[in-house]
């Protein structure tokens, strides 16, 4: 029997004895999601057209031409003039790349530490003023972020931490009270405590019982949390922009070179952005059924 044969006896095909009414409903809405996704597409095919125009091919293009006129010369140099000519701060495009780069790291890697340890904490154990701090944070995460902007601004300069570098996200993001946090909390919310006796009555401690059982436990939704802040670190300008301006990541880049745009010219600002939607799309193309399949493991048995 062949791999996909298998396959296909194990996972059935969608409309298979289904009725003639189910049939086309699932054609009607298979339609609709083919269209909606066509929305997506087409943006993106524009980008790349534009991409590829010289500077004033382009206003002809748009003024006489169409918006989806094919250049007569493709220009694939302007994506190698991107890396030279955009800048932001005096930051190139390979430079904002790799401040992208080690933000990323640093905020996937080590803030998400203390998320998972804080939720943790707060889901398995209770101890004195527990609840009134979970309706602080939750309180907190509710208020709007013009209300706390300036709160914060003046915070981040006293402590010396604007314009830090890394040093700022690795003192910022020691809270442990991130938007993740009540994902983290209700996931091990609903990872059983009898784990952890188990792990009691063979004669391991608190943190084993972390370590070796309920983190490997969680680790599916830790992962898919990880890939989709990635995507959204990606692109994370307002950071960059309030509190680390000497270090410009792409989002951070683009969102300047759209005020400037005269400087550079529409077609190298549209290669600039093909680039950088690149990464997010490949990230997620590669690991999206792990993350439709992640969040449906569990561990008892009987």
């Amino acid at each position: 029997m062949s791999k996909r044969k298998k396959i296909n006896d194990e996972v059935p095909f969608i409309l298979k004895h289904r009725t003639t009414g189910e049939k086309i409903l699932y054609a009607f809405v298979f339609f609709i999601l083919f269209i909606w996704a066509l929305t997506f597409l087409i943006p993106g095919v524009w980008l790349v057209i534009q991409s590829l125009h010289d500077q004033w091919g382009y206003y002809v293009a748009i003024s006489f031409d169409g918006p989806f006129a094919i250049p007569d010369v493709l220009h694939f140099e302007n994506y190698i003039k991107t890396f030279s000519m955009l800048d932001a701060n005096g930051v190139n495009y390979g430079g904002m790349l790799l401040n992208t780069l080690w933000y990323m790291v640093l905020a996937i890697f080590y803030c998400p530490i203390w998320t998972v340890i804080t939720s943790y904490v707060f889901s398995k154990y209770k101890f004195r003023g527990r609840e009134f701090l979970y309706a602080l944070i939750i309180f907190a995460m509710v208020i709007p972020i013009v209300g706390t902007g300036g709160a914060r601004y003046k915070l981040i300069a006293d402590l010396k931490l604007y314009d830090s570098g890394p040093l700022y996200v690795l003192a910022t993001g020691i809270g442990g009270f991130s938007g993740s946090f009540l994902i983290m909390y209700g996931i091990f919310k609903n990872i059983s405590w009898s784990y952890a006796e188990a792990v009691f009555i063979d004669g391991g401690g608190h943190f084993t019982a972390f370590l070796r059982i309920m983190l490997p436990q969680a680790l599916p939704a830790i992962s898919v949390l990880l890939l989709d802040s990635a995507i959204d670190l990606w692109n994370e300008s307002h950071t960059f922009i309030m509190y680390l301006p000497s270090t410009p990541t792409i989002a951070t880049g683009l969102y300047y070179a759209q005020a400037a745009i005269k400087r550079f010219g529409y077609p190298l600002y549209y290669a600039g952005i093909v680039m950088s939607i690149i990464p997010p799309i490949v990230v997620f193309a590669i690991n999206s059924d792990f993350m439709m399949r992640s969040l449906s493991i569990g561990g008892l048995k009987g």
